[in-house]
Parts: C-alpha cells; sequence; structure tokens
C-alpha cells in the first residue's frame, strides 16, 4: 500500500511539475497591438519536469510512510 500511495503522490506532483514548467515557460508578445499568446517548451523540458516533480513526490511520500512505521 505504501507503494501504491507513492505513486499515486508521485503522479500528481509530476503533473503539477508540469503545470508549474508550462505556465513559467508562457510568453505573451505583443505584436502591432493585439496580444498573441504562445508557448515555447520543447518536450524534453516536460519530461524533465515530470520525472523530478514524480521523484520528488514518492520520495518524500516513501520515506514519511516508512519513518513512521519505524
Amino acid at each position: 500500500m505504501t507503494y501504491l500511495k507513492s505513486a499515486l503522490v508521485g503522479v500528481l506532483t509530476a503533473l503539477l511539475a508540469v503545470v508549474i514548467v508550462v505556465l513559467a515557460m508562457l510568453r505573451v508578445w505583443t505584436s502591432e497591438g493585439s496580444g498573441t499568446m504562445f508557448i515555447s517548451i520543447d518536450s524534453w523540458q516536460i519530461l524533465l519536469a515530470a520525472f523530478v516533480g514524480f521523484a520528488a513526490g514518492f520520495s518524500f511520500t516513501f520515506r514519511r510512510s516508512r519513518t513512521r512505521r519505524a
């Protein structure tokens, strides 16, 4: 059950990390008085954010549940 809970928290943290990266990379450019929005993100940046978010969420939850039982 610990692994499942840690994996779920890891997935949620990965999604949150991806949303934060997308919002951070959102750039607003103005062209001829009108605002156009585009996102300049490569797939490796999203993958890296998802991996780091998953690893952080999984390890935090896994360590926390292990120290409570000991």
